[in-house]
């Protein structure tokens, strides 16, 4: 189907997304003679262990985007993998910070103590990886200590890709009966929870670009607490605008969110303004989108 509908548009450039968009593009571009951007926003599960999938897959990514003319990255992790396994080439790579923002639509909240509490706000699609336990669990044990200062919400809906999602759902939906947590479920108006938190929480593994979550949340000038981790880390700038913790650390999670609890609200807000200025520097979606007139202008030229 992809064949025939490039065939008929008689298609110059392909910029394709997502691993099997990706493949069957690289595949097709032989027979079709266009120029190829490819987009890996994140390797995903294909490539988290060392099984016959992950074999497939970087066989199958070597034969199709090998000869891509450029192949765009949300961190550099990703693409030194793919490079040292010689399934591209380093100098048709670009790497773009995450998949940028729009800063005109989340836009810096005027007031971070919208609430007498701290409300920790932790938003996404419910992938065990990301971390939503061992959030759902260390509010759990600080609400014991701090039964009036603090709030943990969750929003997110299934993924219907990953079973284990289902059990979490189900977990999630255990701890707000029990009032350890507030899970608000799958949600469409995520700006507006935003901008009533006061920091939002990210302790995830999972691998993917830069999670949109944390883009969001600091352009939004929010404070934000998130895994040492690739992707997660190009979003801090270390205790400026958010705390880096070890993956799966309880004990350092618990200790950065206490941290926000007893942050005064002069501090706190000091921390939301260098997010804000963050993602201005780094994250803005026109510098992404730069990124990608300039390779598009330079394979139109080479064509000509």
């Amino acid at each position: 189907l992809l064949y025939k509908k490039l065939k008929q548009l008689k298609a110059m450039l392909v910029i394709s997304y997502t691993i099997k968009c990706n493949i069957y593009s690289g595949l097709i571009r032989p027979l079709l003679k266009f120029s190829h951007i490819a987009n890996i926003v994140g390797l995903g599960r294909a490539f988290e262990k060392n099984n016959f999938l992950a074999i497939v897959a970087r066989r199958l990514y070597r034969l199709s985007i090998y000869a891509a003319d450029y192949t765009f990255f949300q961190n550099n992790e990703d693409r030194d993998a793919l490079v040292k396994q010689q399934i591209i080439k380093l100098e048709r790579t670009v790497v773009t910070p995450g998949s940028g923002i729009d800063l005109s639509f989340f836009t810096a909240s005027e007031n971070l103590e919208r609430s007498k509490k701290r409300i920790f706000f932790m938003f996404g699609r419910l992938i065990p990886a990301k971390g939503f336990a061992l959030f759902a669990k260390a509010i759990a044990e600080l609400k014991i200590q701090y039964p009036d200062i603090i709030e943990g919400w969750i929003a997110g809906g299934l993924d219907g890709a990953q079973p284990q999602s289902a059990t979490l759902k189900k977990d999630l939906e255990s701890a707000h009966a029990k009032g350890e947590i507030t899970y608000l479920g799958h949600r469409e108006d995520i700006r507006n929870l935003i901008a009533q938190s006061s920091v939002v929480v990210l302790p995830s593994t999972y691998n993917e670009g830069v999670p949109r979550s944390l883009l969001e949340a600091i352009a939004s000038g929010k404070p934000i607490i998130t895994t040492n981790w690739k992707g997660c880390r190009e979003t801090v700038d270390t205790n400026k605008n958010g705390i880096l913790i070890p993956p799966h650390d309880m004990a350092a999670l618990k200790s950065a969110i206490e941290k926000f609890i007893l942050m005064g609200t002069t501090e706190l807000q000091s921390y939301g303004k260098a997010s804000r200025a963050y993602a201005e520097k780094r994250f803005d979606q026109k510098i992404v989108l730069s990124l990608y007139l300039d390779a598009i202008e330079r394979l139109l030229k080479k064509a000509a």
